[in-house]
């Protein structure tokens, strides 16, 4: 009975000592693994690829204190930048018509018609048509920029302009006018008496 105790005793024992063994080693590890993170934290890699040091710090406390406040200095930052893109946001370009041309006009003989539109970018171009062709291809016409304005003009309007379209192009918006000439004939409503004109003569 003795014997079966003292054995027992002596595996009990070894367990023991295996068991504060691992605890030993695992401890040694978490402090060997701190270590590196502190001294990777106390260094900084040169474009060479060699470590140097940066800065010492006699105390953990004081290591610890520096990296939250680069943390909390660059979490700052971000949030600046956040702040700073959300704020220019509404500023962004924008393009396109403020207000388009009308999609007919009137006019009658002899008068210069006027096209116009609005933008919202007053830097933006815009490309004018008359039939399908180039404003350069009617000598009686030109295109105008002012400020926000596109205006294209088209002078002595004839009645043979009537059904003549107009476009105006940006951005792959495109919008046409057509130009109407009204031509009334002329109604005679009172015939005038017929008049000789006759040299005088003496009598």
């Amino acid at each position: 009975m003795d014997a079966i105790a003292a054995a027992n005793k002596a595996k009990a024992e070894k367990e023991a000592d295996k068991a504060a063994e691992i605890l030993q080693v695992k401890a040694a590890e978490v402090v060997e693994q701190k270590t590196e993170e502190m001294d990777f934290s106390l260094r900084r890699r040169k474009p060479s690829g060699d470590f140097e040091e940066v800065e010492e710090f006699g105390e953990i406390e004081d290591f610890m204190a520096e990296r939250a406040r680069k943390k909390a200095q660059k979490a700052e930052i971000t949030d600046v930048e956040d702040v700073y893109k959300r704020a220019t946001r509404h500023r962004q370009k924008r393009g396109g018509f403020v207000e388009t041309p009308d999609s007919e006009v009137y006019a009658l003989r002899g008068d210069t018609v006027a096209i116009e539109c609005e933008l919202f970018n007053e830097h933006d171009h815009v490309n004018w048509t008359i039939n399908n062709k180039p404003v350069s291809s009617d000598p009686r016409a030109v295109s105008e920029e002012q400020g926000y304005i596109r205006r294209l003009l088209i002078r002595n309007i004839v009645p043979d302009d009537t059904g003549l379209e107009t476009a105006v192009e940006l951005d792959g918006m495109k919008f046409t006018t057509k130009v109407n000439v009204d031509e009334t004939p002329v109604e005679f409503t009172k015939k005038l008496e017929r008049k000789i004109i006759a040299p005088m003569t003496e009598s």
